[in-house]
């Protein structure tokens, strides 16, 4: 078992899990391939000895004028054949170690109320719920 950055030749794998984690979007190829290329971003995957992707998340960096580098972390999902065995926890902990090597000065991320297995994990590595409101405005791209 090993964790490292996602390829190209793992999209078809990343699609896989990323339906699993929700079926509201459409999962793109090339949107996961643009990602996988784009400079603030890496997507981490949890690989078996036989190299099956068994999990994965991403960790993007923005700097923000007033407080510095930030981590902000996406699309955490491991295959529902595999969890809870401790490979979202890997996971994370390996965000963190990468983020801390990119002197982030935070890491943000958000979770669905329904994720309560996700919220509990996030909690027990020392997430807060922060009290905000989140706005998106779709741009049609």
């Amino acid at each position: 078992m090993t964790i490292r950055l996602a390829e190209p030749a793992d999209v078809v794998q990343l699609l896989q899990l990323y339906r699993q984690l929700s079926t509201r979007y459409i999962w793109n190829p090339s949107a996961v391939i643009a990602a996988l290329h784009h400079p603030t971003t890496n997507i981490y995957v949890y690989v078996d000895d036989l190299g099956t992707i068994l999990g994965t998340a991403t960790l993007s960096t923005r700097a923000v004028p007033c407080y510095g580098l930030v981590g902000y972390v996406d699309d955490v999902v491991v295959d529902r054949a595999v969890q809870r065995q401790g490979i979202a926890r890997q996971l994370m902990v390996h965000l963190h170690e990468q983020a801390r090597q990119l002197d982030c000065r935070c890491l943000e991320l958000t979770s669905h109320d329904q994720r309560s297995a996700a919220i509990k994990l996030y909690e027990q590595l020392g997430y807060e719920r922060r009290e905000t409101n989140a706005y998106r405005l779709l741009l049609g791209n």
